[in-house]
């Protein structure tokens, strides 16, 4: 016997956008990198910290650091793919790194 299962389509989904265009989104470059990776965000205030953390694909925190400057540097020596999340406050912002090595 197998499982019953239910599937509803709708048209649209309703989606609310208006606080997109002002979330501090960070610029996360070169990517792919040899090496190291720079962030990069246009608000910076002294009451709230970025906070920011590397993870390798298997989930294992490998970095973490807590910023309130307007542009970091992160090396990552080894090659691999790596997960960047970027915090502030309620902003979550996560990436795809791809570090090619020497």
């Amino acid at each position: 016997m197998t499982n019953t299962t239910e599937n509803i389509l709708v048209e649209s989904l309703l989606v609310n956008t208006a606080n997109l265009e002002s979330d501090p989104r960070a610029l996360v470059y070169p990517n792919p990198s040899s090496t190291e990776i720079w962030i990069e965000w246009q608000e910076t205030s002294p009451n709230t910290d970025w906070q920011i953390a590397v993870y390798d694909l298997s989930g294992k925190l490998l970095f973490h650091q807590k910023t309130s400057t307007f542009k970091e540097q992160i090396s990552i020596l080894e090659k691999g793919f790596y997960l960047l999340k970027i915090q502030k406050g309620d902003y979550l912002q996560v990436e795809k790194v791809v570090i090619l090595g020497f």
